[in-house]
Parts: structure tokens; C-alpha cells; sequence
């Protein structure tokens, strides 16, 4: 019994003197649900995404389309490069608060310099059968919203968007006016034919006041990769963007890219995405020569629909 005990106690000594040799287990952190780092226009991109109608016609049929917000597609049966279904995709934008939250903003090239331009609506039309592409061979006719204004120096732009999301636009067309029997409506009707990734009805700004660049100071935890901050004009449907000064830069502004007419109201409006968390400022200002905009502070919002609802109740 006593040379039992012995080697039983010589076993779990010499087990106890293994594992002290065996470095300890490392066990990683949880990783806390929805504090995923997502970029800026990540977050610009799923809003976007959430906005797409969807709509499954027959490409040999007369079909007219009708979108949310009061767009007109016309299809004339004879559109097509290809018979059967095809599935038409539409975004439409008329509002300055899904043209921050799509990161639409209205900026265009103007005899290679960019300026800002106010906009009867933004569209993208795409067109697909079983997720192939589909050739536009007859233009797609397309009106805009009804409205209860309208404006004589109106024009067509296309443009395309970068990676990020941003896009520039150029002029490429003409519109056709359109108004009711008794005078209270008025639309735009245009041509499509697939050339750009989005179209617009805009025109351009002719404000005889002088012209300045804008810089807004943020919070210094943001920067160009977690922030994007617009001007909101008051008097025009128009929103741009400004651009980070540099890498890991609270700095953002116009810089020699493009310039405002002071004298202007607007709204800053700051989006960002940090750590996770979905923050916003809305600052009421109106550009003064060399414009520098200070925003102390975010606010914490729960989604950009949310955030939506809350630009529409100020512009």
C-alpha cells in the first residue's frame, strides 16, 4: 500500500511539473454584435441598396411604370435587344436628405470646372434578364415627378459613380417640358438609353454673388474614411459634398475643387460611422467669404432611415 501511494503521488507530481511547462490559453475577447467597423459609404451603399423598386415586365409589352415618389418609365414593347421578362430596377431621388444618404450629391463639370448645380430629380435604370445586363436599343421615355414649380434653364446630366459612391455630372441632353390643361403641374420628360450609371434634371447656379471656399472643423475622431460631411442649401434643391483635407484628417472642405456663393443658407450636415455606432450633426449656417464651420459634437442616431426622418423635418 505504501509503494502504491508512492507512485501515485510520483505520477500527479510529475503531471503538475508538465503542464507549468505549457503555456496558458489564450481566449480572445467576445466580439460585441454590431460594433463591426463599416465604412462611410458602406453605409451610404446599404442605404441605397434598401431604396431599389423592382419590377418584372414583359419586353414585348407596352408598360408604363410608376415609381415611389411620382416617376414615369414608359416602356414601348420595343425597347429590348431581348424577348420575355426582363427586371427594371429604379432609384429615383427628389428629396436633399436621400441625396445626402445616398451620397448623390449635386456637383457638376462645367466647361472643366466644377460646379454646384440644383436638381429636378436623379434616377438610375437598370435593366437585366436572369442577372445579365439587357441592351437598350429604343430609348426608355422617363418623367419626372409632377411639381408645382418648374424652371426654363433645366437640362439633362449623366454621370458615373467611383467606388466611394461619388459622383460628377455632366451635361448630355435636353428635356422636354411638360404641363397639365389648367397650368398647376409641370414635369420633365427625357430619353434613356443605358448610357450612364445614373441621370439627372438639373441646371446651373447663376448667383452674381463673389465666390468662396468652405472648410468644416469635426470632432477630432473623425476623418475621410468614417465621416462624410455635406452642405444642405437652402433656396436650392442642391447638396455637396465636401472632401477630407488628408489621412486621418477632422479637416474637410472644398478646397480647389469647387466654390459657393456666399450669402447662401445652408445645413452641414456630418454623417459617420464610429465603431459602430451611426452618428450625425445638422448645423444651420450661411457661407461668408473663406468659410470655416466648426462642428463641436455628434449625436448618436440608430439607422440612416432614421436619420432620413430626421433631415426631412428640417429642410
Amino acid at each position: 500500500m505504501k509503494t502504491t501511494n508512492l507512485i501515485v503521488g510520483g505520477l500527479l507530481l510529475i503531471g503538475a511539473l508538465i503542464s507549468g511547462c505549457n503555456k496558458a490559453e489564450v481566449i480572445p475577447a467576445p466580439t460585441m454584435e454590431g460594433t463591426e467597423t463599416v465604412s462611410i459609404s458602406d453605409r451610404f451603399k446599404e442605404y441605397m441598396n434598401s431604396k431599389v423598386q423592382t419590377y418584372v415586365v414583359d419586353a414585348n409589352t407596352p408598360t408604363t411604370i410608376y415609381g415611389n415618389q411620382g416617376t414615369e418609365v414608359v416602356l414601348s414593347g420595343s425597347n429590348f435587344s431581348v424577348n420575355g421578362n426582363v427586371t427594371l430596377e429604379l432609384l429615383e431621388i427628389y428629396k436633399k436628405s436621400d441625396m445626402v444618404l445616398m451620397n448623390k450629391a449635386t456637383l457638376a463639370n462645367q466647361g472643366g470646372q466644377i460646379v454646384p448645380i440644383s436638381s429636378g430629380g436623379e434616377f438610375r435604370i437598370t435593366v437585366t434578364q436572369n442577372g445579365a445586363p439587357v441592351q437598350i436599343v429604343n430609348d426608355i421615355t422617363v418623367s419626372t415627378n409632377p411639381s408645382s414649380t418648374t424652371a426654363s434653364n433645366m437640362e439633362l446630366f449623366g454621370g458615373t459613380t467611383d467606388a466611394e459612391g461619388n459622383i460628377i455630372w455632366d451635361a448630355d441632353g435636353t428635356l422636354t417640358f411638360g404641363q397639365d390643361s389648367l397650368n398647376t403641374s409641370f414635369w420633365y420628360d427625357f430619353p434613356f438609353s443605358g448610357d450612364y450609371d445614373w441621370i439627372n434634371c438639373d441646371y446651373f447656379w447663376s448667383y452674381p454673388n463673389p465666390q468662396t471656399v468652405v472648410t468644416a472643423n469635426l470632432p477630432a475622431i473623425c476623418d475621410g474614411t468614417n465621416s462624410a460631411v455635406f452642405m444642405v442649401f437652402t433656396a436650392e434643391n442642391a447638396t455637396t459634398k465636401l472632401s477630407s483635407a488628408g489621412a486621418n484628417s477632422s479637416v474637410f472642405e472644398t478646397g480647389g475643387s469647387y466654390t459657393v456663393p456666399e450669402g447662401l443658407g445652408l445645413h452641414f450636415v456630418v454623417v459617420s460611422e464610429i465603431a459602430g455606432q451611426l452618428k450625425y450633426a445638422i448645423q444651420q449656417s450661411t457661407i461668408v467669404s473663406n468659410h470655416v464651420e466648426t462642428i463641436p459634437a455628434l449625436t448618436d442616431v440608430n439607422s440612416l432611415a432614421e436619420l432620413g426622418v430626421i433631415l426631412d423635418g428640417v429642410f
